[in-house]
C-alpha cells in the first residue's frame, strides 16, 4: 500500500494558495491513517487540512485531527473512522492539505512517517512519498 502526495510537483507564485492531496493506493481494510508530514517552513506555510472521500465513501463519518509546528515544518495528521466500523479498501483521497507559498524558493512536502491501521487497529505496512515545490 502506498500513500502518495498528488500532485508530485507544484509550481506556484509567491502568496498563492494551493492544495496537495494525500492519496491511498491499493488500501485494504483501512480504518485510520496517522501520518507525519514535513514541509519547508521557509518557503511554505500550512493553512488547513480537509477530509477526502476515501474513509467516508460508505457514508461513515471520518474524524480528522492535526497538529502543525510552523517553526520546524512538521505536521501530524490523523483521519480515523468510528471505532467498530469496517475498514475501507481501494484507492482514493484520504485528505487534502492547503499551503501558501510564503517565500520564493524550492522546497519539498514529504510524508516522513507514513501509517495506516486496519479495522482491528493493527498497523499496516505503508510506503510514503514526497512532492517537490517551486515558489516563484
Amino acid at each position: 500500500m502506498t500513500l502518495r502526495l498528488d500532485p508530485g510537483s507544484v509550481s506556484e507564485k509567491q502568496g498563492s494558495t494551493f492544495s496537495v492531496n494525500v492519496r491511498v493506493n491499493h488500501g485494504q481494510d483501512i480504518a485510520s491513517v496517522p501520518i507525519e508530514i514535513s514541509y519547508d517552513p521557509k518557503v511554505l506555510q500550512f493553512v488547513s487540512v480537509a477530509n477526502g472521500d476515501f474513509l467516508s465513501r460508505d457514508g461513515q463519518t471520518a474524524v480528522l485531527v492535526h497538529r502543525d509546528d510552523p517553526v520546524s515544518g512538521k505536521l501530524q495528521v490523523t483521519a480515523q473512522r468510528q471505532p467498530g466500523s469496517p475498514g475501507v479498501s481501494g484507492d482514493g483521497t484520504v485528505f487534502s492539505l492547503v499551503f501558501v507559498g510564503k517565500a520564493k524558493g524550492d522546497g519539498t512536502i514529504a510524508i516522513t512517517v507514513p501509517g495506516a491501521r486496519n479495522s482491528r487497529n493493527q498497523a499496516l505496512e505503508v510506503l510514503g512519498s514526497q512532492s517537490t515545490v517551486k515558489i516563484e
